[in-house]
């Protein structure tokens, strides 16, 4: 359909009905691009943020307490069974030998693990921000192609720029223009967009 003829009424109805559909088809596009900006925004204020170090003290201090709470344990059960009569020098060697060893025994697997925690707990942290980068990077290529389709489906359309105001490139619009015509309001496409302009 050539846009600088005059139109008849029938072909006015067809043109505002094409129109209608790629406006609306448009407006779908920018819809989809403006979530995946908004959604790019928020992976970005994700992967900005620093990577999460964790700290063994964090998980080792409960077990000097557990350290402290065993030597008490050691030291008062051992000595109240020396003193029910199973004193010898060998059970007095054990309980010394225990009081000495359990509080370094606790301490010890108490690090082991504490460390281990915090190694796992690292990882994770480094695999997460991987994972957020490699979802920024994701959304941008989605982004640009989504914006390459606007740029391209919006070529195809330009050719009726000089026909329409910019502030009249919309389905609605297009579908008024064609109940105009279809109640005779308007004479053709031209006189459609005219009238609704001055409204």
């Amino acid at each position: 359909m050539e846009i600088n003829k005059v139109m008849t009424k029938e072909e006015s109805i067809e043109l505002a009905e094409l129109l209608a559909k790629k406006y609306s088809s448009l407006s779908k596009m920018k819809g989809e691009a403006n979530n995946v900006k908004e959604e790019l925004a928020r992976a970005k204020k994700q992967s900005e943020k620093p990577v999460a170090k964790y700290s063994a003290f964090k998980y080792f201090w409960p077990y000097l307490i557990a350290a402290v709470v065993a030597e008490i344990v050691v030291y008062f059960g051992g000595g109240l069974l020396l003193s029910m009569g199973t004193h010898t020098n060998d059970a007095y060697s054990i309980w010394q030998l225990l009081k000495f060893l359990t509080p370094i025994a606790v301490i010890v697997i108490g690090l082991i693990l504490a460390i281990r925690k915090r190694n796992s707990l690292n990882r994770v942290a480094v695999e997460s921000h991987s994972t957020d980068l490699i979802r920024e990077k994701r959304l941008e290529e989605d982004l640009e192609a989504k914006e390459k389709n606007i740029a391209d489906f919006m070529e195809t359309i330009k050719d009726y720029d000089d026909l329409i105001p910019e502030k009249l490139r919309q389905k609605i619009f297009m579908e008024k223009v064609k109940k105009m015509l279809e109640s005779g309001e308007a004479d053709d496409f031209s006189d459609a967009i005219a009238k609704i302009s001055k409204k």
